[in-house]
This record gives C-alpha cells, sequence and structure tokens, in this order.
C-alpha cells in the first residue's frame, strides 16, 4: 500500500498563492480604473479621465468602458477563491485557474492599449494603463500557478539514496530496460 507523502512547492501552498494573486490583481485593476489613463489639453483646458471617472463633460455611453474590467475585478476575485478553496486536481480549480490566465492576457491587452495608445496629438498617458499590466501580470501568474498546483497529498512511493525502496516484507524492484534485446538503455 501506498502511503501519501507530501511534496514540496505543490498543494495548498500553491493554491493559496494562486488565489492571492488573482485578488490582489482583480483589486489592482480597481485601482488601475480609479487613477487617470490619460490627460488632454483642449486649448487652455487640461482634464484627466479615468475608467470609473471619464469627465464632467462625457456622455452616459462612457461608462460602458468600466463594464469589462469591472467584469474582471468581480470574475478574478472569485475564480482565486474557487482555486484557494478547491481540492485536489479537480475541474473546478482547472476551470477557474484557466479563466484566470485568460481573463489576466486579456487584461493586459486592454491595458495595453491604455498604456501606450494615448499619447499624441499633445496627450500625456497616464498612470492606469501601466498598473493595469502589472494587475494583468498577476492574473496570469496566478492561473498559471493555479494550472500547475498539485494535490497536498498524492501518494507516493517512498524512496531511498539510491531510487526507489519495497516495503517491508517484499522484494527491491528490479530495472527492465525500455528495449530489450536492442543494446539501448
Amino acid at each position: 500500500m501506498q502511503t501519501p507523502v507530501a511534496r514540496p512547492g505543490t498543494g495548498k501552498g500553491r493554491k493559496t498563492l494562486s488565489g492571492i494573486l488573482a485578488i490582489l490583481g482583480g483589486l489592482l485593476v480597481v485601482v488601475a480604473c480609479a487613477v487617470p489613463y490619460v490627460k488632454f489639453t483642449i486649448g487652455s483646458h487640461s482634464q484627466s479621465v479615468s475608467l470609473f471617472n471619464p469627465g464632467p463633460d462625457a456622455p452616459g455611453a462612457e461608462y460602458w468602458f468600466v463594464v469589462e474590467p469591472v467584469g474582471v475585478i468581480i470574475l478574478a476575485i472569485i475564480a482565486g477563491a474557487l482555486v484557494m478553496s478547491s481540492s485536489g486536481r479537480g475541474r473546478r480549480r482547472a476551470v477557474a485557474a484557466g479563466a484566470l490566465t485568460a481573463l489576466g492576457i486579456q487584461t493586459l491587452f486592454l491595458f495595453a492599449g491604455y498604456a501606450f495608445g494615448n499619447g499624441g496629438d499633445g496627450n500625456q498617458t497616464g498612470p492606469a494603463g501601466y498598473i493595469g499590466i502589472v494587475a494583468a501580470v498577476l492574473v496570469i501568474v496566478s492561473g498559471i500557478i493555479g494550472l500547475t498546483a498539485k494535490d497536498d497529498q498524492e501518494p507516493a512511493q517512498a524512496s531511498g539514496a539510491n531510487g526507489p525502496t519495497a516495503s517491508p516484507g517484499t522484494s527491491a524492484p528490479t530495472y527492465q530496460p525500455p528495449y530489450p534485446g536492442t543494446g539501448y538503455p
């Protein structure tokens, strides 16, 4: 009978790290939406706008641009909590971690547009795009860690200094070459 052996660098610690990074990434998206993404000047009038504050003269349709990052915030926090709370290598954790990776990649592209697409015509790019890129990287890394995390306890054969050891009362496993009779190891 095989006994569960804890393996370092896997299990609950990695799932917890993944969840924390996802939640931090989601919260950092809130910051990216609150700070200005551009400061523009028309004549003698300058104004900074953010996703949460598109300006006093903005039509109501401008608020639709905030729907996507708010969705990322909500989904990243939910998926991060699912990754942390899931047990084993089940589908729930795999789907949540995969969603985090996809959300992070999409968010990276969104905020790259804000970081690198608003600097022309005398406009000054604000910090929102760069903060959003950092948030997106956190969410991507969170998803990758969540996808690669393993169970806390996995059945593993105990091994000694010279490889696998046999259980008491049984003989040691013998080496079987993969290609018998061919001369290849």
